[in-house]
């Protein structure tokens, strides 16, 4: 089942992942505890994600790895945190803080809002269930305070007033403070017809944010790509 530490767990996988990626032999008598059929299928799904999920900025032009790991120690804080929120902790019995349906929906929200040319983490919520689970997510992980949230209403004409679609977010929240912008939500979606949208970023001046951010997009690539979503 390979090592029962999350962090090792991650960075054992990702060095199979870009091993099998590469064509690259095992070195006898090492073996990786998943075979080559159930990597295969990691390396599909994360060939399908952007460049900008699953590697460095500045290893997307001349980096050889599909996905790279978390290297400071602070990344690997933020890596075994949130992989233990997903995933459970084997090592002391601590169970996931998801459902399996959950862990879904959260990943699924995340990737579809996703905007990969902007800098660090910027993600657009359509649905006031889907921020809410981020909203958990990011307070499991003690990193509420890193984002910076801004409601962007709808042009709907029946959408109500600019601050009754802000309330309609507002309201629903426990931690996550959001911002009201006079921007209209770019988004033509029926779904965002009647509320507007919620663009969650992550802050620059944040510690946590400048430190950590590329390990959480990891962890949800990774999380991606072994639950088969």
């Amino acid at each position: 089942m390979g090592p029962p530490h999350p962090v090792e767990y991650l960075l054992l996988l990702i060095e199979a992942i870009n091993q099998h990626e590469r064509g690259q032999a095992l070195a006898a008598p090492f073996a990786y505890p998943w075979s080559d059929e159930t990597l295969e299928g990691y390396v599909e799904s994360l060939r399908r994600l952007p460049p900008s999920l699953r590697c460095r900025s500045a290893n997307l032009e001349n980096g050889d790895n599909l996905i790279d790991p978390p290297t400071t120690p602070s990344e690997k804080k933020m890596a075994r945190r949130a992989w233990q929120l997903l995933h459970g902790n084997p090592e002391t019995r601590e169970k996931p803080g998801f459902t399996a349906r959950e862990q879904r929906k959260l990943i699924e929200s995340y990737l579809e809002g996703h905007q990969p040319e902007e800098p660090l983490l910027t993600v657009h919520f359509h649905r006031l269930p889907d921020l809410k689970r981020w909203e958990r997510f990011s307070e499991g992980l003690g990193i509420a305070e890193a984002f910076v949230v801004h409601h962007h209403p709808s042009r709907n004409p029946d959408a109500g007033s600019p601050s009754r679609q802000h309330a309609y977010w507002q309201n629903a929240l426990k931690t996550l403070c959001i911002e009201p912008s006079h921007t209209i939500s770019r988004s033509n979606r029926d779904k965002v017809a009647a509320r507007g949208e919620v663009v969650v970023k992550s802050n620059q001046s944040h510690e946590a944010a400048a430190r950590g951010m590329y390990a959480l997009k990891v962890i949800i690539a990774a999380t991606k790509a072994i639950t088969n979503l």
